[in-house]
């Protein structure tokens, strides 16, 4: 895979049916710079990218802080400041964009599992 010339560096994140990859990608040398990412979905028989709005629906606004994927569900962290604390706060995103607040101590005790229902797989990556 080839990345645009405007995109310094690629990480990918997961597998999307067979065909595709799921990964961000972009333009400063800080991956952790926070709205300075975007989001893609590189289909392997075509050998082309496209971005995660035009296949899932979700925009790069959406996936911001992504930590984990598989379709159609991503798990994303965001940083909370209060007067007294700094909390990290993880949140499931649903298909449509919808975020439900997870109460999780730690985030690699989330394990999100495949769904097994292809029928409603973007047919690019089926």
């Amino acid at each position: 895979m080839r990345l645009d010339d405007s995109l310094t560096w690629a990480h990918d994140v997961a597998w999307i049916g067979n065909d595709c990859v799921l990964y961000q990608a972009g333009k400063g040398t800080n991956p952790f710079v926070r709205n300075a990412i975007s989001v893609f979905i590189f289909n392997i028989k075509t050998g082309k990218s496209l971005g995660a709005l035009e296949v899932l629906g979700l925009s790069d606004q959406a996936l911001d802080g992504l930590v984990s994927y598989n379709y159609p569900n991503a798990i994303v962290k965001s940083v909370v400041y209060s007067q007294y604390d700094v909390t990290m706060v993880y949140s499931l995103v649903s298909p449509d964009g919808t975020r439900t607040s997870l109460k999780l101590e730690d985030p690699s005790a989330v394990q999100l599992l495949p769904d097994k229902q292809m029928d409603d797989m973007p047919s690019e990556c089926k």
